[in-house]
């Protein structure tokens, strides 16, 4: 992605998250228990700060559009405003999270996650939050994280049984994979953005070849 300031906050984030989820695995007695606290800790900060990284993202991506030549022109710079690009986007995603939902459900959680992710035609959690910017439907984003951690990390906790290390090592690869992922998102939100803008510009090309037309045909 471009926007290194933020690329550097995710990944330090999710150091961070990291360290917390070793934390939890040392402290709680069964790893089942721990999946199930991480799976909640991790869908809910992740939530957070992907609303944070979209509100940040958005903020640097105005600024540049606003030095642009093109808008400073204050009709072309209103057209941008109009947009309400920010607001937009967020509209795609239910960031917040409350208490009610951190008492999940695990089967009702994963059968919206897979819903979604049959929709998407992914189950990754990237492929998910990238559907919405093409789709009507509003992403949990919360709860495809939790569920996803609870599906793929819970079903290897399964198989290693009580084996702590295999268990962590499974945890980790997760939470690597998800800082990609998320990444791979926020980039896509660049391109949406840069898209969205650049549509003006195409607009603005029509408006001004039209009554060059008129004139050619009279």
């Amino acid at each position: 992605m471009q926007d290194k300031l933020v690329q550097q906050d995710v990944h330090e984030f999710f150091q961070k998250l990291k360290e917390e989820v070793h934390k939890i695995i040392a402290q709680v007695p069964t790893l089942q228990m721990a999946n199930e606290q991480i799976a909640s800790m991790v869908g809910s900060k992740v939530a957070v700060a992907c609303e944070g990284y979209v509100n940040d993202l958005c903020y640097d991506l105005s600024e540049q559009v606003e030095k642009e030549d093109y808008f400073q022109d204050s009709k072309h710079l209103n057209a941008f405003y109009r947009l309400d690009l920010e607001e937009k986007i967020n509209e795609k995603y239910h960031f917040e999270v409350n208490a009610n939902e951190l008492k999940m459900d695990p089967q009702k959680a994963n059968t919206i996650y897979m819903s979604l992710g049959t929709a998407a035609g992914t189950m990754a959690v990237g492929g998910i939050l990238k559907y919405a910017l093409a789709g009507m439907v509003t992403i949990p984003v919360w709860l495809v994280v939790a569920a996803s951690l609870l599906s793929g990390v819970g079903t290897y906790q399964m198989k290693t049984r009580e084996n702590r290390e295999a268990y962590l090592n499974a945890i980790d690869a997760f939470l690597a994979n998800l800082e990609r992922e998320v990444l791979d998102w926020l980039t896509d939100i660049e391109n949406y953005y840069h898209q969205q803008v650049q549509s003006l510009y195409t607009l603005s090309l029509i408006h001004i070849s039209e009554p060059t037309r008129l004139r050619c045909i009279s």
